[in-house]
């Protein structure tokens, strides 16, 4: 019943967005299968009269009625050939339009669900099910559409024909296609089943083809050797894959040889009923030829409604399933505002899904609003976790927030894991503030302070330069694309801003010119620094130290170095790196 009440409600709303896109080219398609299902009928019917009037010419030599039944025949079959050119070309666009809204509403609900959730490996199996249920939607609704308004309305026309001929002939009908939809609701459990086993293992597929392949690991996969490491890992789970995918693949088979017997049994007992009936002058040659000649198209057309369209329903349905469960599952929302960050936390332990260990433990901090804080320490002291927790990213495993604070402009980020997206230059930084128009001023004065005009100078097509290898663009290097990134966060307008390792790839003299820039632009603007340069952030007003998820000290620069403490270590550590390497 609930995978009944599934199935409704994906077809239902598939067809609302259907008729929302195009009422026009909705209405046009299911009047063009509507037709092809009168006209596959009026088709079998004129073949009967064209055979009849043939037989009477041959007997009385009239030849009126075979010029006119020959003229029709012609006549419905130029027109059912339209119908099909129609009812294909209006498909194909209704698969484009209904593609757009469903990727636009998942992608909807992907940006409200809480990041957190994206470090879940079950999470993420659920979301590539519900990924692919989304092109199984648009297949479904078309394959019920054509159920509905062609095969439907076919077989009801052609049973009213068939019993106006000789009514023991429509339960021919019943005999063959009802078998034949138990065997396919057989298989829908198969395939929910199946989905569920194989969705971890094709995710695990395509995270071993990007490290062999894929432009992100490449060139380490190859210089490392581990091309073989990855190739045996690959195997092993395509093996798995591959051995539930057939396993599936031969019930389903099996159930296919099944229809086929039923359906060629089917065939059979009709030719011997209309023989026997033509026998006994119970009906017309004309009748006879009419049947024999329209049993093709029953049967292709049964074979087409059940083990095309009911097979692609049963086959998919697990997968709408899955979508459907996804998309009305409210678990996962949490409304992201940009109109507040968090200032103040009480005992707040984060830990993420699937692990033991807390990340961040028993933190509790103020923020006053225009302060800029810098939060340093070593790698995995959950520096990067504790900005994602204020700005509201990621929601606290245990303690309170306190209070938010409202401001203005929103908020803005520079991530140390800095993307460059495959577009314009002047794209990759104005995409972060698009729903305005380009202020060409504000523009230039980032690119100058974040040293992208020095960049854009270089390039052949300045700032409409393509982005990225995958489109004919042009490569920038890890230090250019971080500047990028830079320019991209401070374009935003925002009262709140972070900075998480905003210099990781750029040298250390360009890195001195970009912290007084940083300085600069956060004047009067809440700040939060994430760095492991100790030496660039004395300007902060306040710095926190961090050493495993524990906040351990804080305070000013001069403050932290009188302590004697962890800050102080740190700071000295990297100083005697840097006097080294000098005299070195």
């Amino acid at each position: 019943m609930k995978m009944i009440k599934n199935f409704t409600e994906v077809l239902r709303k598939t067809i609302i967005i259907a008729i929302k896109s195009s009422l026009s080219k909705f209405l046009i398609y299911i009047s063009s299968l509507l037709c092809m299902a009168i006209l596959f009928v009026c088709q079998a019917n004129i073949e009967q009269k064209l055979f009849d009037n043939a037989l009477n010419f041959i007997v009385d030599g009239r030849a009126k009625k075979l010029i006119f039944s020959f003229m029709m025949f012609v006549l419905i079959y130029i027109c059912t050939q339209i119908m099909i050119y129609l009812s294909n070309g209006i498909e194909e666009i209704l698969m484009f339009k209904l593609q757009k809204q469903l990727t636009r509403e998942i992608c909807l609900k992907v940006s409200k669900i809480n990041p957190e959730y994206f470090e879940d490996s079950s999470f993420l199996d659920r979301l590539t099910k519900a990924m692919n249920g989304k092109d199984a939607m648009i297949t479904i609704a078309l394959c019920t559409l054509s159920l509905i308004c062609y095969y439907f309305p076919y077989f009801v026309l052609m049973s009213f024909w068939l019993i106006n001929i000789n009514p023991i002939l429509v339960l021919m009908i019943p005999i063959a296609f009802i078998p034949s939809i138990v065997l396919y609701i057989v298989q829908i459990k198969v395939f929910i089943d199946n989905i569920d086993k194989t969705a971890p293992l094709k995710r695990r597929l395509q995270s071993y083809e990007e490290n062999m392949i894929g432009k992100k690991y490449i060139k380490e996969t190859r210089i490392l050797g581990c091309l073989d490491y990855f190739m045996d890992l690959y195997t092993k789970v395509l093996d798995s894959l591959t051995s539930k995918e057939v396993s599936v693949r031969k019930r389903r088979h099996k159930l296919n040889l099944c229809l086929k017997i039923v359906h060629a049994t089917g065939y059979i007992i009709i030719i011997l009923i209309t023989l026997y009936l033509v026998m006994n002058k119970s009906i017309s040659i004309g009748s006879f030829a009419a049947i024999i000649s329209s049993l093709d198209i029953l049967f292709s057309n049964m074979d087409e409604a059940i083990s095309r369209q009911f097979g692609t329903i049963s086959e998919q349905f697990g997968s709408i399933y899955k979508y459907n469960e996804f998309m009305n599952d409210k678990v996962f929302c949490d409304e992201y505002n940009e109109e507040y960050f968090i200032n103040e936390i009480q005992n707040v332990t984060f830990k993420y899904p699937n692990t033991d260990e807390p990340t961040l433990k028993d933190i509790s901090l103020t923020i006053s609003q225009g302060e800029r804080i810098a939060i340093v320490g070593e790698n995995g002291s959950g520096k990067s976790t504790l900005v994602k927790l204020l700005l509201g990213i990621y929601k606290p495993t245990e303690g309170k927030i306190i209070s938010k604070i409202k401001i203005e402009n929103g908020k803005s980020a520079i991530f140390q894991n800095y993307l460059g997206y495959a577009m314009s230059l002047i794209d990759n930084i104005v995409i972060s503030d698009s729903d305005d128009k380009i202020d060409m001023d504000k523009l230039s004065r980032v690119m100058k302070q974040s040293g992208v005009s020095g960049i854009a100078s270089k390039l052949e097509n300045g700032f409409s330069t393509l982005l990225g290898k995958e489109f004919g663009g042009h490569e920038l290097s890890g230090g250019e694309l971080q500047k990028v990134a830079l320019a991209r966060g401070t374009y935003k307008d925002s009262d709140f801003i972070v900075f998480d390792e905003p210099t990781s790839s750029i040298d250390p003299i360009e890195e001195s010119r970009m912290y007084d820039i940083i300085e600069s632009i956060t004047e009067y603007k809440t700040a939060l620094i994430v760095t492991h340069r100790m030496g660039s952030v004395q300007f902060a007003d306040r710095i926190l130290v961090l050493k495993n998820g524990k906040i351990v000290e804080e305070g000013t620069h001069t403050m932290l170095l009188e302590l004697n403490g962890e800050y102080k270590k740190l700071y000295t550590t990297q100083s005697k790196n840097y006097d080294h390497n000098y005299i070195s």
